[in-house]
C-alpha cells in the first residue's frame, strides 16, 4: 500500500492523539509514505503550538521534532509545482476547501498519476476526505 499523509493524519505519529493507534498502524503496513512539502512544516507548526499552550513538555516536543526529522528522510516528498497548484485549482473549483487541503491532495493526485499506483488518502479532515472522495482517491 502506498499511504498520502496529510499533517492532521502524520502529526499523529508524533503526539498521541484519537487516531495516533490507526495512523501507527498503517503507516506499518505502508509500503511508502507520501506527503507534499508543505507538510512538514504544518506538521512542526502543530508540535511548537502543542509546546507554548503548555500541552507538551519541552522534552516531548524536543522528541516529537527529533523523531519527525528521522522519519522525514523516507517519507516520499511532492514538490509545489505549476502542475501540483493547477490542479489545486481545478479541486477549489469544485470543493470548499482551505489552501494547503487542496495542496495536500493535489500532491496526492499527482502523485498517483506520475507514480501509475493507486494510493490510499488518510487525513483527519472531513471536508478534505470528502473532497479525495469525490476525486476518485481511496480514503482509509
Amino acid at each position: 500500500m502506498i499511504l498520502y499523509c496529510d499533517s492532521s493524519a502524520l502529526i499523529k505519529l508524533y503526539l498521541r492523539e484519537d487516531g495516533s493507534p490507526y495512523v501507527i498502524g498503517l503507516c506499518e503496513k505502508a509500503q511508502e509514505k507520501v506527503i507534499s512539502a508543505v507538510g512538514y512544516a504544518e506538521v512542526c507548526s502543530g508540535i511548537y503550538r502543542k509546546g507554548r499552550s503548555g500541552d507538551l513538555t519541552a522534552s516531548s516536543r524536543h522528541k516529537a521534532i527529533r523523531d519527525l526529522d528521522r522519519d522525514w528522510r523516507a517519507i516520499i516528498k511532492v514538490n509545489l509545482s505549476d502542475e501540483v497548484n493547477q490542479i489545486a485549482k481545478r479541486i477549489l473549483s469544485r470543493n470548499p476547501l482551505r489552501a494547503f487541503d487542496a495542496l495536500h491532495l493535489a500532491s496526492a493526485l499527482y502523485f498517483q498519476k506520475k507514480s501509475a499506483s493507486d494510493i490510499c488518502f488518510l487525513s483527519f479532515d472531513e471536508r478534505q476526505k470528502a473532497a479525495a472522495s469525490y476525486e476518485h482517491l481511496t480514503v482509509v
